[in-house]
Formats: C-alpha cells, structure tokens, sequence
C-alpha cells in the first residue's frame, strides 16, 4: 500500500514559465502533425521533399518585448479591457 502524499510545489507557480510552456509544447504537437502529413503524402507516392532519415533542426526565437507597432495595439486593447466582464 503506497500513502506517499503529492508533493507540495516549493514556491507559487510562475504564469509565464507555464504559458512558455504550453507554447513549446503546442508548437512541438504542430510539428509532430505536420511531419505525420508528409510521411502518409509520401506513403501515398506524392512528390515530397521531406525526408524522415534526415535530422531535423527547429529554431525557436524568443524576444523579451513586442515591436513598437505591435505593442501599441496591446496598448490600446489593454485599456479597454475590463476584467470583470472576461468569464
């Protein structure tokens, strides 16, 4: 009989860690689907420039703010952003 309890986390959960996370691994789970589609392309005969024996390289880049042009519709939807009223 096991009554070994869950451990308790040692400090608060840290949001962006967690949303960096889901983000890694959606990403992975896309990449995984978009090779899955070309192995059955290639399985049916089509024409495929993908080759599975070939190592893959993914590159992930990571910017600690948005462009000026992007952060000024943050901006804007932040102001109008009632927090009460998100479900």
């Amino acid at each position: 009989m096991q009554d070994a309890l869950f451990p308790k986390p040692s400090c608060p959960e840290d949001k962006v860690v967690s949303a960096s996370q889901a983000y890694i691994k959606s990403l992975s789970d896309s990449v995984h689907s978009a090779e899955g589609l070309q192995l059955k392309k290639k399985a049916k005969g089509k024409q495929s420039s993908f080759d599975p024996k070939k190592p893959k390289r993914l590159w992930v880049y990571v910017a600690k703010e948005f462009p000026a042009w992007q952060q000024k519709y943050i901006d804007a939807l932040q102001e109008f952003y009632d927090e009460v009223s998100v479900f």
